[in-house]
């Protein structure tokens, strides 16, 4: 019987062909269990990490791809959460600004 071990690259999991992957543990799976089509569709996933065999182990290129992305994952989490705060920002300073140039349409209008 020949198995596979998936992980997924993405931190909060990864589902696929009917299972689903964790990034933290891996999940093996008899090829036999799976479809041709299966079988593709998870080799070909760029969020999946699948290498032969039944190994708990992922070759230490993929533990430094993992790493990569749940850093990669985490900084981008981060930039989202900075990006909402400016929005929020943002939009608060124009609302001040916004009724700034009405205060002052009302003076130049009062001034005719």
């Amino acid at each position: 019987m020949s198995k596979i071990t998936v992980y997924s690259k993405n931190k909060n999991g990864f589902r696929r062909a009917g299972y689903a992957f964790s990034s933290e543990k891996p999940t093996i799976i008899d090829v036999n269990d799976l479809s041709q089509e299966q079988l593709k569709a998870l080799k070909a996933e760029p969020n999946l990490v699948v290498t032969e065999g039944a190994s708990a182990k992922v070759s230490e290129s993929a533990q430094n791809e993992l790493k990569a992305l749940k850093a990669d994952n985490e900084n981008l989490a981060a930039a989202q959460k900075q990006t909402a705060e400016d929005k929020a920002k943002i939009e608060a300073e124009l609302k001040d600004a916004l009724a700034k140039i009405k205060d002052l349409e009302k003076q130049l209008k009062g001034k005719k």
